[in-house]
C-alpha cells in the first residue's frame, strides 16, 4: 500500500526522482501538495524505497555544497534586510574577507540594498554592475545577480557575484588606448598644417604658436609656451604661445627657477612641477617655488644645429596632476617644435647660400658686361683720338659710332642689373605689377615695343610665383642680350590646373635641332628651374623667324 509523503520535511523537491518520473512509474495522479492516491494497475514495485531517497537525498545535498563552496562565483545567502547567513570561498577572496568577517558584514555594503530589493518582485531575479574596496585598497568590480530564495523564514536573498575587474579594467584600457590613438591620429594629421606652413616660409614665430595652439586643443591644457633659453638672463623667453596672455607670462616667469630649469634641459625628459605629485623627479628642491601653481609639464627641446635651447610649457588648472599619456602626447609636439626650428635654420642657411650665389652672378654680370663695355669705350676713345689726330675724319666717325652703340648695350646691361637688385617689387606690386613695370623699365626703354596679357584672377603662391618671376625675366634677358628683336609679347595664363607662360620675339632666332640643348641663350637655366617644380618647357625657333618660349608648371 502506498503511503504519502508528508513525513518527508523537505517534500518532493528533495528526491533524486522528480515528480514527473514518479508519475510515469506509477501511473497515477497527483491530488493535493504531498499526496499519491492509488489506481487501477498500481505497481508498488515500481516506487523507490525509503532508504533509497534517502541516500539520493543526501548525495544532492552533498553536490550541492561541493558547487557551493568550489563556485568560481562568489555566493552568499543573506536575510531580506542583507545581513549575511552563509559565504562561499570565492566571496571571501573576492571581498578579501574572512568567513567570520562576512557573516558580520550587510549586503548592502556591497551595493545598493534598497534599490535592488525594490526591484525583485515574485521570483524576479535584479542584476547590477556593482564595485567595492578590497583591505588592500583594490577596486573589485562584479557583475551581481540577486534573487529570492525559499526554505528560510521570512524568506531570503541569493547573491551571486562573477568578478568582472579584468574585463572592467580591460575594457578602460582599450578606452583609454582608442583615444591616445585618435589623439596621435590628430597630432599626426596636425603635421600636414605644420608642414603646409613651414613650405610656405611662415615666420618660426607664426609655426610656433600654431603648434601650441594645436598642442592646448588636443591635450586640453589651459595654457601652452613654446620656450627659448636668454642665455644672459638664464630665463625662458616665449616664442609662441597659446592662451590667456596674462597666464602665459606668470606661467614663463614663475614656473621654472634657473636651477631647475638647467637641471630639466640637461637630462633631456619631461618634468612636472607644482600639483599632487611629480610625474618626474628631478632630484632637485628648487621647484618648491613653484608649487602653489597647478601641474605644469615641462617638456626640453634642443636643437644642436639651430643653437636652440629651450621647451615646451604646458598648464593643466582642471587637474591637479598631469599622467603620462600626456608626458608622451607632448613629446610628439615638441618633436613639431624640433621641426620647425630645424627648418627655420635651413631656410636661413639657404639664403644666406642665395645672397652669396647672387652677390657672385651680379659679380660675373659686371665682368662679363658692363666691365668690357666700359673697357671697350676706353679702347674706342682712345683710338678715335689717335684717328683725330692724324687727320683721318672718317675713321674717327666709325669710332664715334662704335663708341655709341657699346654705350648702349652697357646702359642696357645697367638697367638690367639695377632693376634684378631690387627683390622687393614682387612683394611689393605682385606679378602683375612686376612685369608691367619690368617691361616698361628695361624692355620700352631699349626700344622694343612690348606687350602684357596676363589673367586678372591668377593666384599662385608666393614661392612659385617668385620663382616665375625669375623664369619670365630669364627669357626677357635673353631676347635682350640676343635676339635683336623690335616686338615682343607675354601672355600668362592660368587654366587646367597650371599656369602657362608664353614669351613670343620677332629676333634673330636659331635652329633648335642644331643647337646644344638651347646653349648661349640663358634657357638653360629656366629648363633646370621648371625642371624642379614638376613643369615642361618648349621652344619653337627657326632662325630669323623669332623664338617662342612656352612654360606650363602644375599648381
Amino acid at each position: 500500500m502506498l503511503r504519502n509523503f508528508t513525513g518527508s520535511r523537505l517534500g518532493w523537491d528533495a528526491l533524486a526522482f522528480p515528480v514527473s518520473a514518479i508519475k510515469r512509474l506509477t501511473n497515477c495522479a497527483v491530488s493535493g501538495p504531498q499526496t499519491i492516491r492509488r489506481r487501477a494497475r498500481f505497481d508498488t514495485r515500481y516506487l523507490p524505497s525509503r532508504p533509497f531517497r534517502t541516500f539520493m537525498f543526501r548525495a544532492d545535498a552533498l553536490r550541492i555544497a561541493s558547487l557551493f563552496a568550489e563556485s568560481p562565483l562568489g555566493v552568499c545567502i543573506s536575510a531580506t534586510d542583507g545581513a549575511i547567513l552563509a559565504s562561499n570561498p570565492a566571496l571571501a577572496a573576492m571581498t578579501g574577507l574572512t568567513d567570520a568577517e562576512l557573516r558580520q558584514t550587510n549586503a548592502a555594503q556591497l551595493c545598493d540594498l534598497a534599490e535592488l530589493i525594490s526591484g525583485i518582485t515574485g521570483q524576479n531575479a535584479v542584476t547590477a554592475d556593482v564595485s567595492f574596496a578590497g583591505q588592500d585598497g583594490a577596486i573589485t568590480y562584479a557583475s551581481l545577480n540577486v534573487s529570492p530564495v525559499g526554505g528560510l523564514q521570512n524568506g531570503g536573498l541569493l547573491w551571486l557575484f562573477e568578478n568582472t575587474t579584468h574585463k572592467v579594467l580591460a575594457g578602460e584600457a582599450l578606452r583609454q588606448a582608442n583615444t591616445t590613438l585618435t589623439l596621435r591620429h590628430r597630432i599626426a594629421e596636425g603635421l600636414r598644417t605644420v608642414m603646409a606652413a613651414l613650405n610656405s616660409s611662415q615666420p618660426l614665430e607664426h609655426v610656433l604658436t600654431m603648434i601650441a595652439a594645436d598642442a592646448r586643443d588636443m591635450l586640453g591644457a589651459s595654457c601652452v609656451a613654446v620656450c627659448s633659453v636668454d642665455g644672459e638672463a638664464d630665463c625662458l623667453v616665449v616664442r609662441g604661445g597659446s592662451g590667456n596672455p596674462e597666464m602665459l607670462d606668470r606661467l614663463v616667469a614663475d614656473s621654472m627657477p634657473p636651477a631647475l630649469l638647467d637641471e630639466a634641459i640637461r637630462g633631456s625628459r619631461p618634468v612636472v612641477v607644482g600639483g599632487d605629485n611629480n610625474l618626474y623627479e628631478t632630484g632637485s628642491n628648487s621647484a618648491e617655488s613653484a608649487t602653489e601653481q597647478q601641474a605644469v609639464l615641462f617638456v626640453p627641446i634642443v636643437v644642436d644645429g639651430a643653437r636652440f635651447r629651450g621647451g615646451m610649457l604646458l598648464q593643466f588648472t582642471d587637474r591637479p596632476t598631469v599622467v603620462e599619456v600626456d608626458a608622451e602626447l607632448s613629446m610628439l609636439f615638441a618633436g613639431k617644435v624640433v621641426i620647425a626650428v630645424e627648418n627655420a635654420q635651413l631656410q636661413a642657411s639657404a639664403q644666406e647660400i642665395a645672397t652669396t650665389n647672387e652677390r657672385n652672378r651680379v659679380a660675373r654680370e659686371l665682368h662679363d658686361s658692363v666691365t668690357q663695355s666700359l673697357y671697350g669705350i676706353v679702347l674706342n676713345s682712345d683710338a678715335t683720338l689717335l684717328a683725330l689726330a692724324a687727320g683721318n675724319v672718317d675713321k674717327a666717325e666709325l669710332r664715334l659710332r662704335q663708341l655709341k652703340e657699346i654705350a648702349r648695350e652697357a646702359m642696357t646691361e645697367t638697367r638690367l642689373l639695377i632693376y634684378q637688385l631690387r627683390p622687393s617689387i614682387l612683394e611689393e606690386q605682385g606679378l602683375a605689377g612686376a612685369l608691367r613695370e619690368r617691361l616698361e623699365a628695361v624692355e620700352v626703354r631699349s626700344g622694343l615695343e612690348a606687350a602684357l596679357q596676363i589673367d586678372d584672377d591668377i593666384d599662385l603662391p608666393p614661392d612659385t610665383e617668385a620663382e616665375l618671376f625669375r623664369m619670365i625675366l630669364e627669357g626677357l634677358n635673353n631676347i635682350i642680350k640676343h635676339a635683336r628683336a623690335k616686338h615682343v609679347q607675354l601672355q600668362v595664363t592660368a587654366r587646367s590646373g597650371c599656369c602657362q607662360v608664353v614669351l613670343t620675339d620677332d629676333g634673330s632666332g636659331f635652329d633648335v635641332t642644331t643647337s646644344a640643348r638651347y646653349g648661349g641663350y640663358g634657357l638653360r637655366t629656366i629648363e633646370e628651374r621648371l625642371h624642379q617644380m614638376g613643369g615642361t618647357l618648349l621652344i619653337t625657333s627657326e632662325p630669323g623667324a623669332g623664338t617662342q618660349v612656352m612654360m606650363e608648371i602644375p599648381l
